[in-house]
């Protein structure tokens, strides 16, 4: 069993995580990463796109104000297909 105090650092560290995933077939990654930097981190941070699998993704975004941009909606188009969006950590699920 993993300690509390491990899971509290684990949530501190990866707070910046959101959970992407494409309903259907995902553009490739640099058409994600292109677009996503393009509308969100135009004037900040750039958001970092790491491939779990087919068409689920970690963005990391380190700008509070640009996470919740994309926290406030559920789904976002990207190059023509929806995105899902939902906060991540170590304890998250499909659900």
């Amino acid at each position: 069993l993993i300690p509390d105090d491990n899971l509290e650092d684990a949530k501190e560290e990866f707070k910046d995580f959101l959970f992407a995933r494409f309903q259907g077939d995902a553009p490739p990654v640099g058409r994600i990463i292109g677009v996503i930097n393009v509308v969100w981190a135009r004037n900040g941070p750039r958001i970092f796109v790491h491939k779990i699998d087919d068409g689920s993704f970690l963005l990391k975004v380190t700008s509070a104000r640009t996470r919740d941009i994309l926290l406030s909606r559920h789904a976002w188009m990207i190059a023509g297909c929806p995105m899902f969006v939902a906060m991540w950590s170590p304890e998250f699920t499909l659900e």
